[in-house]
């Protein structure tokens, strides 16, 4: 399980990212990252969480979003939020790495489980 100061990377996508609070420091209701997110990088596709919902706040570099099919690059330090079955997606749109604060909940166990699936075999 994840708990506060844990890594998962993906050098496919050019994800890094470090636990801020984990499932085993909330309890299961929330987990907060410091995403990096390298240039030309992005997540693994567009997609969509039955119960989870995600908000991204950008605190370096530029990123764009596609949310419900709008895409936009987000304002720095503005919070982005994502309505569980609200089709998503992301990706580093500078030439530096990116910085993203995400938190994601509920359902985190899910979540969880799946980034370790994705990180795991990259």
């Amino acid at each position: 399980m994840a708990k506060a100061g844990g890594v998962f990377e993906n050098p496919v996508t050019g994800e890094r990212a470090v636990v801020r609070l984990g499932i085993e420091d909330t309890g299961g209701d929330r987990v907060v990252v410091d995403l990096y997110v390298k240039a030309g990088g992005a997540v693994a596709g567009e997609h969509v969480h039955p119960v989870i919902e995600e908000s991204f706040t950008v605190v370096r570099g530029r990123v764009g979003f596609r949310i419900a099919g709008h895409e936009s690059i987000a304002e720095l330090n503005r919070r982005l939020h994502v309505p569980a079955v609200v089709a998503h997606y992301w990706w580093n749109a500078g030439d530096e790495e990116a910085h993203v604060i995400v938190e994601i909940g509920p359902g985190t166990a899910r979540f969880e489980e799946m980034i370790r699936n994705l990180s795991g075999p990259a």
